[in-house]
């Protein structure tokens, strides 16, 4: 993958392909708390319901009910991969190449990566932005992509996890 960035003109995107067992345990206790963290300090502000989504979303779709092996694996896998790939690996790689400073470039990617949630209200795509700086940082401390991809997905499993919690109480 580096190869194919350095051609593109992003520079080594992708870093060293393999991390160690530390870098994978700081990303999974690490995930979810930047994801969490943003979501529950803006959603202490937000009174009204349903504040996470704009009006044209069915929120029907993201009820634990009509989820599918389909649904979870994108949830979980794919898109953790495809947008750190896409944000932190290109976007932020190729903004570092190009001379951007290493701040400017996390705030410009993570900038791109809300603005790429266009199902979210200005809110939510805040805590987004947020959560997009601290899968940056992670990316630029580990020196890999696969540590904010391990991150991206292990939040979204404890999302996940929670809201099926929620609509499935234990009895």
């Amino acid at each position: 993958m580096s190869g194919w960035s350095n051609w593109l003109g992003a520079g080594p995107f992708a870093g060293r392909m393999t991390t160690d067992s530390t870098w994978i345990s700081i990303a999974v206790i690490l995930g979810p708390i930047i994801l969490l963290v943003p979501n529950v300090i803006v959603a202490s502000v937000m009174t009204e319901e349903g504040w996470q989504y704009n009006g044209d979303v069915n929120q029907d779709v993201f009820q634990p009910r009509n989820w599918t092996l389909a649904f979870i694996f994108v949830s979980v896998i794919m898109a953790p991969i495809v947008e750190e790939v896409a944000f932190r690996g290109i976007a932020l790689g190729a903004l570092i190449a190009r001379g951007l400073s290493p701040i400017g470039a996390v705030v410009l990617s993570s900038f791109a990566f809300a603005f790429s949630h266009l199902q979210y209200s200005p809110a939510a795509m805040f805590v987004v932005f947020l959560s997009g700086i601290g899968f940056a940082i992670l990316r630029l401390v580990s020196g890999t992509v696969i540590v904010p991809i391990i991150a991206h997905g292990a939040a979204y499993g404890v999302v996940l996890s929670l809201n099926w919690l929620a609509a499935n109480p234990p009895t």
